[in-house]
């Protein structure tokens, strides 16, 4: 059972960061009025980079020293490369929406003429 504990580790202190960034992201989301700059821009740039970049950093395995128990085998080591292909199809699929945002709310609700 001690062999298993050891592999817990703390967060690093990134993700303490991106903590507070997300609570100031929420913090934004309330601020009036509802479409102003900090609901519809400052928020969703804050919570977007503390979900999807500082987070992620901060929970990060460490290094193990070599001869560990834990040592990354080969399998692991060929698995990191599903997080670069997780990682592009994200970015495509974010620019594609991007690019096809309406500029603005609707004046009408686009449901009823479907």
């Amino acid at each position: 059972m001690v062999a298993l504990m050891a592999n817990i580790q703390r967060p690093k202190s990134i993700f303490w960061i991106a903590l507070a960034v997300i609570i100031v992201g929420m913090i934004f989301l309330r601020v009036p009025p509802v479409d102003g700059f900090w609901t519809l821009t400052a928020a969703p740039i804050l919570l977007v980079l503390g979900y999807m970049v500082l987070a992620p950093l901060g929970l990060l395995p460490r290094k193990e020293p070599p001869g560990s128990y834990y040592n990354v085998s080969p399998p692991a080591v060929k698995a990191r490369y599903l997080h670069y292909g997780a990682a592009s199809v994200f970015i495509i699929s974010f620019v594609v929406y991007a690019i096809t945002l309406w500029p603005g709310p609707g004046w009408w609700d686009s449901a009823d003429y479907v």
